[in-house]
């Protein structure tokens, strides 16, 4: 009995000590904090020239993680392929410098094992063709302000250009591979710029665009960008978004107010109703946006409205002569010879500009001879025209033998200021495609018709015509028709 009696209180101990020990395990594992699982890989575009190279991305992280790459990137890998916790994984690629090369793209994944989490970086190599990238591509700094470093892949020259919007930075220094940028101390709310890297000779470029904080112990009122818009003729609703630190109370001039009227408002917005235009006169105005409680914080924001649509007149035979195929010459020789009336540069001449096989149709181009490759090939014809608004439209033929330009740059159709001055960057006053932005109007072609509109608000004389380069071989573009015409 007694051994009976030892036996149950040493089962009932026993059965104590372990609801103990269960208990105190319970109430350490209560104590134990919940730990956030986190995977950020850094930065998340990785951009390599056409030439072999290698490259690193950072991972930051508390879990066990694999990297894998999308199907068919023989050309690119990686190391370490599996990791845990924060490491850095080397990216190398072969080359891309055969003639015909193309940029080509993957995506490497970096993921956590068991999955529920991954993130991607992007890999992009250059082809044979001019290329530009920037890294990162985007940024944020604080309304502080202070530098900002951007790391550029070029095939060659580039120039950053900062938008005329943006006073608050400037360029601090450059070499070939980065520019680095000063941003000025932030008074006021939120502030956003896009800064295009062009490359030189070419239009390629690639886009940074920075983010400003605001300043949190400022009073403002802002107007998002673009601080315009233009309504329809027939009248429409306009919403502009506001960033504010308090009230605000929008203005419309009074001279405006039969034709702009407030529809609607929120902390955020304002809704405008602009109502039917029944002339052919555009109208503006400017609307004010005032702090209510400090109307010295104020903002503006420029609306215009259309006028009524007259219609495009084709006064074509009034300006361009030899302006539709079959075009004159002054001469034929192995089926190629020179338009009549049109002005060319030199390297247009070299290849000539008429066919006969093909109906003698605006032929610019080459099949195999690389020596007469050649960029900013211009033709064009020159004349004074009234203010007004005008159409420039070329009509480009396709048949079996239809190559198109091939490569870059693009061919383009060009509106541009006379100018007698006959050095090829500025023959005739039309530009080179690297600065095809100062144009009067300009469109690179699109088959069939390409046209380009604009307006001059006095006589001027303006040079009409072509901007072609012929980058490599069984490349070329036919043209049927030019023709011009005015808005009444």
């Amino acid at each position: 009995m007694k051994n009976s009696k030892n036996s149950i209180v040493l089962t009932i101990m026993t059965v104590v000590f372990s609801l103990a020990i269960f208990g105190c395990n319970k109430n350490n594992d209560d104590d134990e904090p919940n730990v956030t699982e986190t995977l950020e890989v850094s930065p998340i575009t990785l951009n390599f020239d056409n030439s072999a190279g290698s490259k690193s991305f950072n991972v930051t992280s508390n879990v066990d993680w694999t990297v894998s790459k999308s199907s068919g990137a023989d050309w690119l890998s990686f190391t370490p392929a599996t990791g845990k916790g924060d490491a850095s994984v080397s990216v190398t690629v072969t080359a891309n410098d055969a003639a015909e090369a193309v940029a080509r793209s993957a995506t490497i994944t970096v993921a956590k094992q068991g999955g529920g989490m991954e993130k991607t970086v992007t890999v992009t190599q250059a082809g044979a063709g001019p290329f530009i990238f920037v890294e990162p591509e985007e940024d944020e700094i604080s309304a502080a302000g202070g530098d900002v470093t951007v790391g550029v892949t070029a095939s060659g020259a580039w120039t950053p250009q900062i938008p005329e919007d943006a006073g608050w930075i400037t360029l601090k220094s450059s070499t070939a591979t980065e520019a680095v940028f000063a941003v000025a101390a932030n008074t006021s709310a939120e502030r956003k710029a896009i800064i295009v890297f062009n490359l030189s000779g070419s239009t390629e470029k690639a886009e940074f665009e920075l983010t400003q904080e605001a300043d949190e112990t400022a009073e403002y009122i802002v107007v998002a960008p673009p601080k315009a818009a233009t309504a329809d003729a027939d009248g429409e609703d306009i919403t502009v978004q506001v960033n504010a630190t308090g009230a605000w109370t929008p203005t419309i001039d009074p001279d405006a107010a039969e034709w702009v009227s407030l529809k609607s408002s929120t902390p955020t917005q304002a809704v405008f109703t602009v109502a039917e235009n029944p002339d052919k006169t555009v109208r503006s105005t400017v609307i004010v946006f005032k702090l209510t409680d400090n109307p010295e914080e104020m903002d503006i924001f420029t609306l215009t409205q259309s006028g009524q649509i007259g219609d495009w007149v084709d006064i074509t035979p009034d300006y361009l002569v030899n302006h539709s195929m079959p075009f004159d010459h002054g001469g034929i020789t192995a089926d190629m010879g020179l338009a009549d009336d049109w002005i060319v540069n030199s390297q247009i001449e070299g290849v000539k500009n008429v066919q006969e096989s093909q109906g003698f149709s605006i032929n610019i181009g080459t099949w195999t001879t690389s020596a007469l490759y050649f960029t900013n090939g211009k033709m064009y014809q020159h004349f004074t025209l009234p203010a007004g608004e005008y159409k420039f439209e070329v009509e480009a033929y396709q048949s079996s033998t239809f190559f198109g330009i091939r490569g870059t740059p693009e061919p383009y159709i060009v509106v541009a200021l006379y100018d007698d001055d006959d050095d090829d960057d500025t023959f005739g006053g039309i530009p080179n495609i690297e600065n095809i932005d100062d144009a009067i109007a300009s469109e690179a072609f699109v088959w069939r018709f390409t046209t380009v509109t604009f307006s001059l608000s006095e006589p001027t004389e303006v040079s009409v015509g072509v901007l072609v380069s012929i980058p490599v071989a069984q490349s070329q573009i036919y043209i049927d028709n030019f023709r011009l015409y005015v808005l009444e």
